[in-house]
């Protein structure tokens, strides 16, 4: 078999593809796309490529951990971190559209403006909630992007847009498994040292698009009509036409993807900085700083005027999803 097929054997058709899009857009030879958030390639030139950045098939920890930060962790739920803390954007026009508290938004726009980076990748969406990746090179690019999507988008190929595109300093934001692709193609011998910066966003699950869809309209809703998407409290709130619809999470378990099923990373442990709600009070995002480099990004946004910080709330909470993440894991054989 060639390495595709190789890739296609042991995780496409298993359902473990997370649709990262590491594989698509680091093929040497251009030969893979993507039909129904699925690889496929109609020839292979046995580069190997699409095997070794795949998150799913191979990612090693220990390794990692030491290139990116220098040392092991300490802590085996969260992950290696130098300080947790909650965050927000001091900008209205930011907190206004963000999910929680703004703070990626936040960051992010200090960092195209102060010249830190040129571009970042981030989960833009089209009418109907199909998420796609941009390349956002300023703040109105930016708040175009804000919001969850709680369905994938192949960011990756964000990143190869942006190298296409002649950037030179990259940020790229993107869950657990986006964060562990990008980690695999910078060992190898991409671009990849223009990506100076990742940002990593809190992940449970993401739901098959068709399935959600499906899920959505069983209580009425249509996709296209959404305004706004959260998880609280063990539900899925939906904004549409000023009316707020909930759907218990426990009813969306037949919508997981699978290969969330194989994911043990609710905190994006290989992030230079990570981001979620859990721990955060209403309105805040909590922030873990994992690496030298996160630090002073977030020390360079508070010095700036662009974010402000306190204490973290509820550690605790963190910990309680993490430890439930990586207890439901799916054993891969």
């Amino acid at each position: 078999m060639n390495p595709f097929e190789e890739l296609e054997v042991d995780i496409i058709l298993s359902g473990k593809c997370c649709y990262c899009g590491a594989c698509g857009a680091f093929c040497k030879y251009g030969y893979i796309r993507y039909e129904d958030e699925k690889p496929v390639a109609g020839s292979c030139e046995h580069c190997g490529t699409c095997y070794d950045v795949c998150p799913v098939n191979y990612f090693s920890v220990p390794k990692t951990e030491i290139e990116i930060f220098g040392e092991r962790r300490r802590d085996e739920i969260v992950g290696y971190y130098r300080e947790i803390l909650s965050a927000r954007a001091t900008d209205d026009a930011i907190r206004s559209v963000s999910q929680d508290g703004g703070a990626v938004t936040a960051i992010l726009t200090y960092m195209l403006e102060n010249g830190v980076v040129d571009s970042a990748v981030v989960a833009g969406r089209d009418e109907f909630w199909n998420p796609v990746p941009i390349v956002a090179t300023n703040k109105e690019d930016l708040l175009t992007s804000t919001g969850s999507k709680y369905t994938q988008c192949p960011i990756l190929l964000g990143v190869k847009k942006a190298i296409d595109m002649g950037r030179e300093s990259i940020a790229m934001v993107g869950l657990p498994c986006h964060v562990k692709a990008i980690r695999n193609a910078q060992k190898n011998e991409f671009e990849l040292g223009k990506v100076k910066i990742v940002l990593g966003l809190f992940c449970m699950e993401t739901f098959s698009r068709d399935s959600f869809k499906r899920k959505l309209e069983e209580i009425g809703v249509k996709i296209e009509d959404v305004e706004k998407f959260d998880i609280k409290k063990g539900k899925l709130m939906v904004w549409v036409k000023e009316e707020v619809k909930t759907i218990p999470l426990k009813e969306l378990r037949d919508a997981e993807r699978i290969a969330c099923k194989f994911c043990d990373d609710f905190t994006a442990e290989f992030a230079d900085i990570s981001f979620g709600s859990v721990g955060s009070e209403d309105g805040w995002t909590t922030m873990i700083v994992r690496s030298e480099k996160g630090e002073e990004i977030v020390r360079g946004a508070v010095e700036q005027g662009y974010l402000e910080v306190q204490s973290i709330s509820n550690v605790e909470a963190i910990r309680k999803l993490a430890s439930r993440k990586k207890g439901k894991i799916v054993k891969i054989v």
